[in-house]
């Protein structure tokens, strides 16, 4: 929060900030004022938007989950298909 100081001829001088609402009977103004409004008219349709083109935070290409928890049937098979490499060709000896 801060007041704008003036001088006597009206010219405006640096600002006086502070942590209280009211200081000496002027009402303070916000120094860093809020991103978003309590009543957002357009939130529903941003997040329908970014539902239909996929950029919800949760569908983010990070996360903190382990990429066997992400994709466990894809991980799976790439474990079996190295574990096979690995093994080199199998004969069948009867």
């Amino acid at each position: 929060m801060y007041v704008p100081a003036k001088d006597a001829n009206g010219k405006p001088l640096a600002r006086q900030y502070t942590l209280k609402k009211v200081l000496d009977g002027a009402v303070t103004k916000s120094a860093h004022p809020a991103r978003f409004s309590p009543d957002d008219k357009w939130s529903r349709h941003r997040i329908t938007l970014r539902r239909r083109f996929a950029v919800l935070l949760a569908q983010s290409t990070y996360s903190s989950l382990p990429v066997h928890q992400l994709f466990p049937v894809v991980w799976r098979r790439a474990a079996a298909d190295i574990d096979s490499a690995n093994r080199g060709p199998q004969l069948d000896h009867e």
